[in-house]
């Protein structure tokens, strides 16, 4: 239902306590369209209490949803209105209370404001999202053609990835842990697919506080008989709220990696730390083409005394499209298998008793010399924030500097943009 007040002029259209509900969830809105001068103004305002995508759009939710016979996509053939922007002056603002998303993922006080001359413009972004602080800003520049260019930077603070994996109703992998965000972006096109191909700049987060990977999660990862084939000294490390939910500490967490024209590298940039395991994540993202080659694979802490008679060290393979990975688990077993006393024979028998894998070898797409690296490495998470995301020759400078310093130019609005 549509509920318009307003006013029709000769060169202006006026909207006053204007409303649109669908399916119940109702919508303030007001602005105008005034053509009096050379230039169009648009003023546009939406208020809300709660909008739950899922009411609105029912058919969306109901589970017969059909594949379509292409691959899915992320970003192609999103529009952005460049040359639209480049010929009027804008002033948008959308303020929601609660913008639920999907399930129980919610985005809480939602404020957005755009402002626009000739598109020379401004985005501001703020909301509660996992529990977390959350604020998007960027300046950009619309030309005639419609290419947009623009930097901008996100931040997020407290944000608990526990909180949002409880909103989706997975609430039995990770629990707590908050998460700090750094980011800082440059980029130019048409569509959104072309700012991905063309996004470059740095991307930091890290755990601020303690969390706890779920036993689902480590069965997962090992097999429903973990607790059993890692033996006692891994039973020991779980705790329990109660008999159904035992659970492993994550003492840290932590991303540090760079994009570089919509391309993600990382061999030591992403680490999770816990009493029994470390997780660590090698492989890339290519935001352009939409495409992942990643595998996020689990290591044993060193010093720690195990009874093996399983795998010890497995990975999880995310292939294919951003849109619908493929994923499978692939594990190197331990058992039996020897190894020369200076490859990671050396490295494991502290942890296994002697028993140990083939030197060099590798796991899935990990290569043998980087899981021995891995192995080696204490304090991955301080590995990772600290030579995650090396610097390169072909590098612009800015690309090197430190994140905070990139991402006060555009939240204290310090810079012209970056072409």
């Amino acid at each position: 239902m549509v509920n318009i007040a307003g006013g029709v002029g000769t060169k202006k259209i006026t909207l006053r306590k204007s409303s649109v509900s669908i399916r119940g969830v109702n919508m303030d809105v007001s602005g105008e369209y005034d053509w009096s001068k050379d230039v169009p103004n648009v003023v546009f305002n939406l208020t809300g209490d709660d909008v739950v995508l899922y009411k609105m759009f029912p058919t969306i939710y109901s589970g017969n949803w059909i594949h379509p016979k292409r691959d899915l996509n992320a970003f192609k053939d999103i529009p952005l209105f460049g040359k639209e922007l480049s010929h009027i002056n804008l002033k948008a603002n959308a303020k929601i209370k609660q913008f639920v998303v999907y399930r129980e993922l919610a985005l809480d006080n939602m404020n957005i404001n755009l402002k626009s001359e000739l598109g020379h413009g401004r985005l501001d972004i703020d909301m509660i999202f996992a529990d977390g602080d959350f604020k998007v800003a960027s300046d950009f520049d619309a030309d005639a053609e419609g290419r947009i260019y623009m930097h901008a930077a996100i931040k997020a603070e407290n944000m608990y990835i526990g909180k949002l994996l409880e909103d989706v109703r997975n609430p039995d992998v990770i629990s707590e842990l908050p998460m700090n965000i750094n980011a800082y972006g440059v980029a130019n096109g048409h569509d959104l697919s072309e700012i991905m191909q063309t996004m470059t700049g740095p991307f930091v987060m890290k755990s601020a506080g303690k969390g706890y990977m779920r036993s689902e999660l480590v069965s997962y990862i090992y097999g429903k008989d973990t607790l059993t084939s890692l033996g006692e000294g891994v039973q020991d490390l779980f705790t329990s709220d109660d008999k159904k939910n035992e659970k492993i500490k994550i003492s840290c967490a932590a991303v540090n990696v760079k994009m570089r024209n919509g391309l993600v590298e990382t061999q030591n940039g992403v680490a999770i730390e816990t009493a029994a395991i470390n997780a660590r994540l090698a492989g890339s993202v290519d935001l352009g083409k939409e495409k992942m080659k990643l595998a996020l694979t689990t290591v044993p802490v060193r010093g720690l005394k195990l009874s093996v008679s399983g795998n010890l060290v497995n990975s999880i393979e995310i292939t294919g499209n951003l849109s619908e990975p493929d994923v499978k688990v692939s594990g190197l077993s331990v058992a039996g298998k020897v190894a020369s006393a200076t490859g990671i024979g050396l490295l494991l028998a502290p942890l296994t008793g002697g028993l140990s894998v083939v030197a060099g070898a590798g796991i899935g797409l990990v290569a043998g010399d980087l899981l021995e690296n891995w192995l080696a490495d204490d304090e991955p998470c301080k590995t990772a924030l600290k030579s995650g995301a090396p610097a390169r020759r072909d590098d612009p400078e800015w690309l090197n500097k430190p994140v905070a310093e990139l991402m006060d130019t555009v939240f204290n609005n310090a810079a012209t943009v970056e072409e």
